[in-house]
């Protein structure tokens, strides 16, 4: 019994986490560039507003960088993967939850939207957590 307890438990922390982006998965115009960098940033959002399907985005962790809110996303096309840097800018409930604690992390985001602004990803809706 005791045995099962931990695998279920075990199963229950891995069950939401959504793995990084894999140097083989992103795709050559992300490959020479670091992805703290803007021009990662710039050219990983650029083939999100290209892709002719649903992106997928799943949550990795929160930060606060020069005074800016963003969510740390992973964010899987169908040829590319890349780390998005999301500045939230406005309060919401939805993406409140959304805070660095294990049950949280590779949590998939449904419906998430965000526009660009001020050459930057901004929040703009969310509708719900897939954990």
């Amino acid at each position: 019994m005791r045995y099962f307890c931990l695998f279920l438990l075990s199963c229950l922390l891995l069950s939401c986490d959504q793995p990084g982006c894999d140097a083989d998965q992103l795709h050559p115009r992300l490959q020479a560039l670091q992805h703290d960098a803007v021009a990662f940033q710039a050219e990983l959002r650029q083939m999100i507003q290209e892709a002719d399907y649903e992106v997928g985005y799943y949550f990795t962790r929160r930060e606060t960088k020069a005074g800016r809110d963003l969510l740390i996303l992973n964010a899987y096309g169908a040829d590319f993967c890349g780390e998005l840097w999301v500045e939230v800018r406005a309060k919401d409930p939805q993406v409140d939850r959304l805070q660095n604690n294990v049950g949280r992390h590779g949590a998939g985001l449904r419906d998430f939207r965000w526009e660009e602004k001020d050459q930057q990803a901004v929040y703009v809706s969310l509708r719900g957590l897939i954990d």
